[in-house]
């Protein structure tokens, strides 16, 4: 028996088949504006490396938040795809059990078990990528209880914290790839940035490690870690918060799959 897992991004789709302890055919593919193209795709994908396999489960996640009726209610970079039904849709597709996170809660669930998070018993993940996310997990489980905490809509100042320091906030207000910005002032005050919300995180979550990843962390010309650790010990110190350790996330893109996986072997 096969677990079909996936990661439904704003601007890429990854999948993966889990069978007998491993993680294998792993594909990327374009992630569409319309959701029924989107599971369109999934299927076409999974059933060339299916076979004729049989299918005992479908775990994954979508960038966005999935309500407990299994549609999507919130997903900025993915706004074709609220209302839809993804839990639904994707059991009819594949006649088995199916379990669908918001894509912070995975790929955070794939970083306490697998990666940067291993070792720590409360573990705040946070994504700085197209969007901005993030989850708590205690001792390798996802916290739901903590979920009242949408780490892209942290005030800093005016704004959410998504709309300036995510990808997209960056892209829009340079007018180019963020990977293409090389001035490290910029980095610097992003970083700075991101450090005020982070604050928050750190407040609410109490980590004993955090751990952040996305295109903008890990990236080419990204964020620098050391300048959002030196500021985060600043915010922590003046307000007499715990400080944690700060990590760059380590199992790039394919943390929501191992996320996914580590959820399987959970259940």
């Amino acid at each position: 028996m096969s677990t079909v897992v996936f990661d439904i991004g704003g601007t890429k789709t990854r999948l993966a088949l889990f069978a007998e302890g491993e993680m294998r055919d792993l594909h990327t593919i374009p992630t569409p504006k319309d959701p029924n193209e989107g599971v369109e795709r999934i299927l076409e994908v999974t059933k060339g490396f299916l076979k004729n396999e049989n299918v005992s489960a479908v775990v994954g996640c979508v960038a966005g938040r999935v309500e407990n009726d299994g549609k999507i209610s919130v997903a900025r970079n993915l706004t074709g795809w609220v209302g839809f039904n993804i839990v639904e849709v994707l059991q009819t597709a594949f006649n088995a059990p199916v379990q669908v996170f918001n894509d912070g809660e995975l790929v955070g669930l794939g970083e306490a078990v697998y990666g940067a998070g291993k070792g720590f018993s409360v573990v705040a993940y946070t994504t700085v990528s197209t969007g901005v996310g993030g989850a708590r997990i205690i001792n390798q489980s996802i916290d739901s209880g903590k979920s009242e905490l949408h780490v892209g809509r942290i005030k800093v100042g005016d704004h959410d914290l998504e709309e300036l320091v995510s990808g997209t906030a960056v892209a829009k207000r340079f007018g180019v790839h963020p990977k293409d910005i090389a001035d490290i002032a910029v980095r610097v005050e992003l970083a700075q940035t991101l450090a005020q919300g982070l604050t928050i995180v750190v407040k609410e979550w109490q980590p004993d490690a955090l751990v952040l990843g996305g295109s903008m962390i890990v990236g080419q010309n990204s964020i620098p870690l050391d300048v959002v650790t030196a500021e985060l010990t600043k915010h922590t110190n003046k307000n007499s918060f715990k400080m944690p350790i700060v990590k760059n996330a380590e199992l790039g893109d394919v943390g929501g799959l191992w996320g996914a996986v580590a959820y399987t072997l959970q259940h």
